[in-house]
């Protein structure tokens, strides 16, 4: 239902803020994002928290194209919020050939 949406659709009364404000700026810059926990909403209004981390993609001529988000529910943290972020981003792409466009 929500695959390939913004996720401007979670926020609600009590998301933070200044994290909103930091996902915007790292999209429109193309910078990376180290992890915030953000509080969103269900479909039935219940609040729950994630932990959000950005990553921007360049194509082979260093031009940034599009960031990925990694999205992580806090309350299924086992292991360190960094080290769970650092396995995630280590898979992801870094680049992509510019052809593809």
């Amino acid at each position: 239902e929500c695959v390939g949406q913004n996720c401007r659709f979670l926020q609600g009364a009590h998301t933070e803020k200044p994290a909103v404000r930091m996902i915007v700026k790292a999209v429109r810059n193309g910078q990376p994002m180290p992890p915030i926990m953000l509080t969103n909403y269900r479909k039935d209004g219940t609040e729950f928290s994630n932990v959000l981390s950005l990553h921007p993609v360049h194509d082979t001529n260093g031009h940034y194209t599009y960031s990925l988000g990694v999205l992580i529910s806090a309350e299924q943290l086992e292991t360190s919020l960094a080290e769970v972020c650092e396995q995630v981003r280590s898979a992801l792409p870094r680049s992509f050939d510019a052809a593809l466009r």
